[in-house]
């Protein structure tokens, strides 16, 4: 017996050594939310934690700051075009940060508004600028959108990643780390050799995934800038957007009371909000019924809030040329970059300056042509 238990207490020695190791590893190769001085998620594939969602997670701490922040919240042509490097450019009195997630709907959008918001609070009340991009892809319903399986209650993609290592636990509407804020870094390095263990998984794998899945955008800028869409393109794009949206004719209203909600949550104390109507391509006001049914209920939320001083709506219309475009929504670097440019005028001119320039409230800047 005393044999059994020395060669399981080895074993064990051996595992846990293996595991802390593992940990210490993972730890020393992950960017700490303590030391880095923004959030993007649009670095998450450079990063340990590959994905928007994981990366967002284990980067909440980096959110909790005396400074103010201008913090863009969207979809993947809100992370295309309203990159941080070219809001800094412009924008002169806070950080800038960028926690847009690719192919979500307004629920999931109120997660990362969620998460953006608390965090800020953990130092009192800030003063700072949510700019949410916006556009019909994101209101679809969550039954068709989040489906899939182990999705019987239509989680998300956020609620998949704050469920997956139990490290964190739901409180209301929010998740909140087992271990509390002071202690919440043990929490999320003991989880490490997971997260290592699934990096060196899908990098292993990535050849064979992409043959079997979804092919992801490995075009060159100068491929995306001379994009040309044709008729099939628009065809599989309407198809796709048609699925996703879970109707071939109508967005969800739920989605948009879920919109409202946001604003005014973002709204409060000395917080401002810039709804930013992300453009794209013209083809669509003919292609389907979401267009227009998509402007008009906008139009009604910025009428809600027309009293309202701490909330502002920026149209970018002139942006929708089908050309300006290197595939169904999202812009092509160039004019990204131009859009990007007018946003941060208008985030400047409202947020950074007492006096208002509604010409670029409006989006009259920047002709790309």
């Amino acid at each position: 017996m005393i044999v059994i238990i020395r060669i399981l207490s080895q074993i064990l020695f051996v595992v846990v050594a293996i595991y802390g190791s593992l940990a210490g590893i993972a730890a020393a190769v992950a960017p700490r939310g303590s030391e880095v001085e923004t959030v993007d998620t649009g670095v998450a594939a450079s990063t340990i934690y590959v994905t928007a969602t994981k990366y967002l997670m284990f980067m909440q701490s980096a959110l909790r700051s005396k400074d103010r922040r201008v913090i863009v919240l969207g979809a993947s042509n809100a992370d295309i075009e309203l990159r941080p490097n070219i809001l800094r450019q412009t924008i002169q009195c806070a950080a800038v940060d960028n926690l847009s997630i690719g192919n979500e709907n307004v629920t999931e959008l109120y997660q990362t508004a969620l998460i953006a918001y608390r965090n800020r609070q953990h130092y009192g009340e800030p003063a700072d600028v949510y700019v949410l991009g916006v556009w019909f892809g994101l209101f679809g319903d969550s039954k068709y959108r989040w489906n899939g399986a182990g999705r019987e209650e239509n989680q998300t993609d956020l609620d998949v990643e704050f469920l997956r290592y139990g490290n964190y636990k739901k409180d209301g509407e929010f998740y909140v780390s087992r271990l509390g804020s002071k202690y919440e870094h043990i929490a999320n390095i003991l989880v490490g050799p997971y997260i290592l263990f699934e990096k060196i998984s899908r990098e292993a794998t990535a050849s064979l995934r992409k043959w079997f899945f979804v092919r992801p955008d490995s075009r060159t800028d100068e491929e995306r800038e001379a994009f040309v869409i044709s008729d099939a393109d628009k065809a599989a794009a309407v198809a796709y957007w048609q699925q996703q949206i879970g109707s071939s004719e109508h967005l969800a209203p739920t989605q948009f009371e879920i919109l409202v909600k946001i604003i005014e949550m973002l709204s409060r104390g000395k917080n401002k909000v810039i709804v930013v109507d992300l453009p794209v391509p013209s083809w669509w006001s003919v292609a389907t019924p979401f267009y227009r049914e998509y402007k008009d209920r906008l139009a009604a939320i910025e009428k809600k809030f027309s009293g309202a001083t701490a909330v502002k709506f920026l149209s970018l219309s002139q942006y929708e040329k089908s050309e300006y475009f290197s595939d169904e929504v999202h812009a092509k670097p160039y004019v990204a970059s131009l859009i990007g440019a007018d946003v941060a005028k208008a985030i400047n001119a409202d947020a950074c300056h007492s006096t208002t320039n509604q010409q670029v409230l409006e989006g009259k800047r920047y002709d790309p042509e």
